[in-house]
């Protein structure tokens, strides 16, 4: 990648000389009954760079057998499959400033020459993460990106300013994507609406005569398919209930049944009929309807 020719202003630097990786907390001296954030990797979100800080511990209870971390840096889920999915953050508000998480977080602490956002968006894009899957070592189910492999990875580093500049248009075009979804999600619900309002009129309209179905429509029932049909000389193309699904009719597999020439009137279908599931051994099943 550091072959890339890049804008005037920009260089090429080693993630290992813009930012610490695994650091431990600048605070010194931490009170072992102090409230700290504790975040598991299942508090992670994948790709969006969310978390939940509602879990609180106390230092003396975490400060030992996890990984420490402070405002500001960038958490880095190591092991597979949580890094090719993307569960990586920047932590801030954490409780007093200091969150404990998962032995299977990198931690970085950026420089002042590095926006955390920056290499936020950097580390969750996913042709970094394909390469660092490709880079991991270690038994199958286990394998994690060692800590040499980041340091080593060159970033494209533009001046601050322009750092900051690339993360606040990422985020415009993130909050209009979100927006998008959220006007997709209401439209949704409203047609929903709609569709029940529309039912709910034209089937409960009182200008509007109630008859039975039996009245307007010959309603008759289907065929069971049985052994002594096999030995029947009349066989002709017939429809299961694997062949009538809501609203269409599934035609790829067809099969025969027997027949008596009296069954012929009353079973054969014509074109516009409407064929209903009576029985299915899943009880959602039942009142499929097609045309």
């Amino acid at each position: 990648m550091s072959e890339i020719e890049l804008p005037a202003g920009w260089e090429w630097k080693n993630l290992g000389e813009v930012s610490l990786i695994n650091p431990k907390l600048t605070r010194k001296d931490i009170p072992v009954d102090l409230p700290v954030s504790f975040l598991p990797m299942r508090l992670v979100e994948e790709v969006s760079g969310k978390y939940d800080l509602s879990d609180i511990r106390l230092y003396k209870e975490v400060k030992k057998g996890f990984t420490a971390f402070q405002d500001g840096d960038v958490i880095f889920a190591k092991i597979t499959p949580c890094m090719e999915n993307g569960k990586i953050a920047v932590v801030e508000s954490l409780e007093n400033g200091i969150g404990f998480g998962s032995t299977e977080f990198h931690v970085f602490r950026c420089s002042d020459e590095l926006a955390n956002q920056y290499l936020f968006y950097f580390l969750v894009q996913t042709q970094f993460r394909r390469i660092a899957e490709g880079n991991m070592s270690g038994a199958v189910g286990q394998r994690r990106v060692p800590k040499g492999f980041l340091e080593r990875f060159p970033i494209p580093l533009p001046p601050l300013h322009i750092q900051q500049q690339i993360v606040a248009k990422i985020e415009e075009l993130f909050s209009e994507l979100d927006a998008g979804v959220q006007e997709l999600q209401t439209a949704l619900a409203r047609l929903k609406t709609y569709r029940q309002a529309v039912l709910h009129y034209y089937l409960n309209n009182p200008d509007w005569e109630r008859v039975k179905l039996g009245e307007i429509a010959s309603v008759t029932g289907g065929l069971t398919k049985n052994s002594k049909r096999e030995a029947l000389p009349l066989q002709v193309p017939y429809l299961r209930v694997a062949n009538v699904y809501a609203n269409r009719l599934d035609l790829t597999e067809i099969k025969e049944i027997g027949v008596s020439e009296s069954e012929i009137p009353r079973t054969l279908l014509k074109h516009g009929d409407l064929l209903v599931v009576e029985g299915n051994g899943s009880i959602e099943q039942v009142g499929r309807a097609g045309w």
